[in-house]
């Protein structure tokens, strides 16, 4: 613990020591030194995630606002290729703690299916969801074995609204 608040000016501190200031931010030691030369980053603690969502429908599915928050979701198209529509804008914003416009939330796509027939197309909801207007059709394909990552942008919260960069 240190008296003031802010990350550690003097002392000795190694690489991965953890140090408390006066109005209880932590910071964490990136450099160790003497005296000024090291360096510190604010301590952020491990973390446990949501388990991420694994769905081997067949059929299409809807990506539910919980199942996108997991920040991971699985899918084995079970025989066929599939398109999954991400759940509304309405839902996904209610889903989220304090919403704001720019939020971003991101989502892990892995399709675990067979890489030759079983495709997943991943869908924005019609209803206040849309891909960025500068991205391909092809964009929105995860083939089978394989995983993309998207974006999710609040684009409002009043009307709920967001925008898919993938």
């Amino acid at each position: 613990t240190k008296n003031t608040p802010g990350a550690p000016t003097s002392g000795q501190y190694n690489v991965g020591d953890v140090v408390t200031d006066s109005v209880g931010v932590r910071w964490q030691a990136i450099v160790g030194g003497v005296g000024g030369d090291e360096r510190f980053v604010p301590y952020l603690a491990q973390r446990t995630s949501p388990t991420p969502s694994s769905v081997a429908t067949a059929g299409a599915a809807t990506i539910t606002a919980a199942q996108v928050l997991t920040g991971t979701y699985v899918r084995d198209c079970a025989g066929a290729s599939r398109t999954d529509t991400l759940d509304t804008a309405a839902n996904i914003v209610a889903a989220m703690k304090n919403p704001k416009v720019g939020q971003e939330l991101e989502l892990l796509v892995i399709n675990g299916s067979d890489p030759i027939t079983e495709v997943l197309t991943i869908a924005a909801n019609a209803s206040g969801g849309s891909f960025d207007a500068n991205q391909v059709a092809a964009s929105r394909v995860v083939g089978g074995g394989a995983s993309k990552a998207l974006k999710i942008r609040i684009t409002n919260v009043g009307t709920p609204a967001y925008v898919v960069y993938a």
